[in-house]
């Protein structure tokens, strides 16, 4: 019974890992020049969003969707290489869980989840702009393909609304912002901040003194300033500086607060 607990915890243990969204990663189909028929990429328009990326000799390197953790683009791989696509592979975006501000992403605008994948009905859909169009993330977790828009923030109030709009917009209205597994919280930039004391503005002056009254105390008190320093206290320019004796076992006294 021990070792049947135990290989169940390590089996458990291992799908919490898969199932961790590592990192952004892409498939890398295939370099094609610019002029080639591209409609041969319209068999994989259910597993992702194709995307072309122009290189310096005028081709055309072709991806497919970006994939939430590793697993993911893993498993949509096998499909891919299974289509024809033979050489693809699966390459991360470089996209980090960290906004310019420092901000943790944890959380996404998911609006479907499919146990099947297939977004030809998000891709096709005329009311998903352009540029919108690269902010689809596909993310496989407990059984099911969640199809969502944007790495966000939760305290990203406009990122959230935008996007909102955009899945109600498709037809999606029962969007919701959704956490991610496996991504912490920078502990860096999640700390509250203690915001500056204001300190109040000091009257110099009573609040019933006229302006010509208040004139003549500035000059009184400035005239005291700039007058050379008199000290009350007396010292005799011959007295010598007495010793005082410190005892080597003597205690220090903390210091009484106030």
């Amino acid at each position: 019974m021990k070792a049947k607990f135990i290989i169940l915890l390590l089996l458990l243990l291992v799908n919490l890992v898969r199932a961790q969204a590592d990192g952004m990663y892409r498939i890398k189909l295939m370099t094609i020049s610019k002029d080639s028929d591209n409609r041969i990429f319209n068999k994989l328009k259910d597993l992702g969003i194709v995307s072309y990326e122009p290189t310096q000799n005028e081709s055309l390197r072709v991806y497919l969707g970006t994939y939430l953790g590793k697993n993911t683009a893993s498993r949509v791989l096998v499909d891919v290489k299974n289509r024809g696509f033979s050489s693809a592979y699966v390459e991360s975006t470089g996209g980090k869980f960290v906004a310019e501000s420092g901000d943790s992403l944890t959380h996404t605008m998911q609006f479907i989840a499919l146990k099947r994948l297939d977004i030809r009905a998000i891709v096709d859909n005329p009311k998903l702009a352009k540029s919108d169009q690269k902010d689809v993330y596909i993310w496989y977790h407990n059984g099911f393909y969640r199809v969502s828009l944007g790495i966000i923030n939760p305290n990203q109030n406009e990122q959230i609304a935008h996007f909102k709009g955009v899945t109600d917009n498709m037809g999606f209205k029962t969007s919701f912002v959704q956490k991610f597994a496996g991504v912490k919280p920078n502990p860096e930039t999640n700390v509250v901040k203690p915001q500056p004391k204001i300190e109040k503005p000091v009257n110099l002056f009573p609040t019933d003194v006229t302006p010509l009254k208040k004139k003549d105390i500035f000059e009184v008190e400035n005239k005291k300033a700039q007058e050379p320093y008199k000290s009350s206290v007396k010292v005799d320019p011959n007295a010598k500086p007495k010793d005082t004796k410190i005892s080597p076992n003597a205690t220090l006294k903390p210091a009484k607060t106030p």
